[in-house]
């Protein structure tokens, strides 16, 4: 039987959601993302911490590498909502009104072509992807040594993978 959070049953009852709520326990990473690539919309969960201020969750990441439109839904504009704005990947709805809104589009777009279009900019996803995240750790890793201020780095064109 595979590890399912215990508190997760039990919320599923109290509302009522049992019916249509399938608790399925750990997916491996591979087919996770598999997953990813083939859904519609990706659901992104952020929460409102003070301390983690100007964190980007992992999740976003995988997501934007996913190629697939993502709905940020809760926590605070931020980080999140910049990246998504710059990479016109998704939407961080703060209010029901904007969840609604996408949801609503989407489903519309689902109806009409069969699919939920993906928008992305490819050049400002991939500034995210790990080659560049990782020069750019590489700068200021170098620049820390050389007592230097990092130079920022130009776009490149690599996989976000």
């Amino acid at each position: 039987m595979p590890r399912i959070e215990p508190w997760l049953p039990a919320l599923s009852e109290k509302f009522g959601l049992n019916q249509v709520v399938a608790l399925n326990g750990p997916t491996p990473r591979m087919e996770a993302v598999a997953h990813q690539r083939e859904s519609q919309v990706l659901l992104l969960l952020p929460w409102s911490n003070p301390k983690e201020t100007g964190h980007h969750s992992a999740k976003l990441f995988e997501y934007l590498a996913a190629a697939r439109p993502i709905l940020a839904v809760g926590g605070s504009p931020g980080v999140i909502t910049e990246t998504l704005e710059t990479a016109d990947a998704g939407v961080h709805a703060i209010s029901k009104a904007q969840v609604r809104e996408f949801l609503l589009t989407a489903y519309a777009n689902y109806k009409t072509k069969g699919y939920v279009p993906y928008s992305g900019k490819t050049q400002a996803v991939e500034e995210y992807g790990h080659p560049n995240m990782a020069r750019r750790f590489a700068q200021v890793l170098d620049s820390a040594v050389a007592g230097t201020k990092p130079r920022k780095s130009a776009p490149t064109t690599t996989s976000i993978c």
